[in-house]
């Protein structure tokens, strides 16, 4: 099993790997041709298109996972109905809110970029996301039946399209807010072209959708998407409060720091893909609590070394690394430095874990967060602008990785050992699943 582990992590981490460097480098390249103004819409643009994805994509991605991760042999079929439906779900939805998007964009843009004139920006975004929701279908379908290799193959597909054509804009002198976000818009589609050519025999795509699948997946993907998506607003709201109540030359400045800090986190991310499979399954045959374990103290051993070796590293030489008009980034990306890495110890396991057995607990402890977090975003924004912004999201986002991993940690314990041949639907009403 460790073997097989490995040989996944590697297959998916590797190209998640590359291409979290890469983004790393074309933030930092991108602040050398970007004003701050123009990097502040830039990163508005991409927390909205990740938002989007996390609220949405993610919500209903965890509900096909989930009903996959519970089929039983012989039920291959009924797994690929339910991947379907939300496939076709999401091509609606994008559908559907295209000629709205269009007609709001200016008024957005005016609210959000503090321009009309930026509508093209909201209308980019607008792609770019619902770009990344059609391919994301293509990586759950590739993870549920364990192509972890084409999984790399798709990643390493979509990366390639996105920064090889920043690079080659920056090299031609085009590059922009706009034109970058036009990459995000082809990069994703590409990727899921090729996706979908290559799963041309396995009946993802059909022109009716079943209605009682639909249901099902709604039922379940409700609560991921008021849960994840309520958490990922919370996270999000730093931003949203220098969108609202700072300049665009704070945000931008912000966006670079925050670049920089969410490293930790994003690699965590990445190692989630394999680990979140996992969960159901170990936890019904009673074999969860000593994996999640295992992983955690694993989790927290390369954490916190890695955290101080950072910040010692970067108190001397990122602000010579940035560009003159970023330097005052330096000082932000310290101030989030520490929250980002009791992140990483969080987002592998323990955030799916609670998403997947207590989903109402995520979505109680954000509804509690929000107006604690509105009111201090506010004030600290107001008085201190970025500095302010970055201090509160460091400190919630280390309460809430604490109250998530205890949490997590309680319900590994309560994995039983007699539910190894329980219906797949029990395992999670006597967890808690409603409550």
């Amino acid at each position: 099993m460790l073997r097989a582990t490995a040989i996944e992590i590697i297959s998916v981490g590797l190209p998640k790997i590359a291409g979290g460097v890469v983004t790393l480098g074309l933030n930092l390249a991108l602040m050398r041709f970007l004003l701050p103004d123009e990097y502040g819409v830039y990163g508005i643009c991409v927390a909205g298109i990740i938002l989007t994805d996390a609220i949405i994509g993610s919500s209903v991605d965890m509900g096909v996972l989930r009903f996959a991760s519970h089929r039983e042999p012989g039920e291959e079929r009924l797994s690929a109905s339910f991947e379907r439906t939300a496939l076709q779900a999401k091509a609606i939805f994008a559908l559907a809110a295209l000629a709205p998007v269009l007609m709001m964009s200016p008024a957005i843009a005016a609210v959000l970029l503090q321009e009309s004139a930026r509508w093209p920006a909201v209308v980019l975004s607008f792609g770019a996301a619902m770009g990344l929701l059609l391919f994301r279908s293509a990586l759950v379908h590739a993870q549920i039946q364990g192509k972890f290799r084409l999984y790399g193959a798709l990643e390493l597909l979509h990366n390639t399209v996105k920064f090889g054509g920043a690079a080659l804009l920056m090299l031609t002198g085009r590059a922009s807010a706009a034109t970058i976000l036009a990459l995000f818009v082809t990069s994703p589609l590409s990727a899921f072209g090729v996706a979908m050519w290559n799963f041309r025999r396995q009946d993802l795509w059909a022109l009716s959708i079943d209605r009682d699948r639909l249901r099902q997946l709604y039922s379940l993907a409700k609560w991921y998407a008021l849960t994840g998506g309520l958490g990922n607003i919370v996270t999000r709201l730093d931003i949203i409060a220098l969108t609202l109540f700072s300049t665009l030359q704070n945000a931008g400045l912000f966006s670079a720091a925050q670049a920089l800090a969410s490293v930790p986190p994003l690699l965590g991310s990445y190692l989630s893909i394999v680990f979140a499979p996992k969960i159901m399954p170990l936890y019904q045959t009673g074999r969860f609590q000593a994996f999640y374990r295992r992983l955690q103290w694993l989790l927290a051993g390369l954490a916190f070394p890695a955290m101080v070796i950072t910040l010692v590293g970067l108190h001397t030489s990122l602000a010579s690394l940035l560009p003159q008009k970023f330097v005052p980034s330096a000082v932000l990306t310290m101030i989030l430095a520490p929250g980002s890495f009791i992140a990483f110890t969080t987002v592998p396991l323990a955030l799916s874990t609670v998403m997947f057995l207590r989903p109402r607990f995520l979505f109680q402890l954000d509804s509690m967060a929000l107006p604690v977090l509105a009111l201090a975003y506010y004030a600290a924004v107001r008085e201190h602008g970025a500095v302010g912004a970055a201090a509160v999201s460091c400190i919630s986002q280390t309460v809430r990785s604490a109250v998530v991993q205890a949490c997590a940690w309680r319900l590994s314990r309560a994995a039983p050992d007699h539910q190894r041949h329980l219906p797949a639907g029990d395992a999670s009403t006597r967890a808690g699943w409603r409550i």
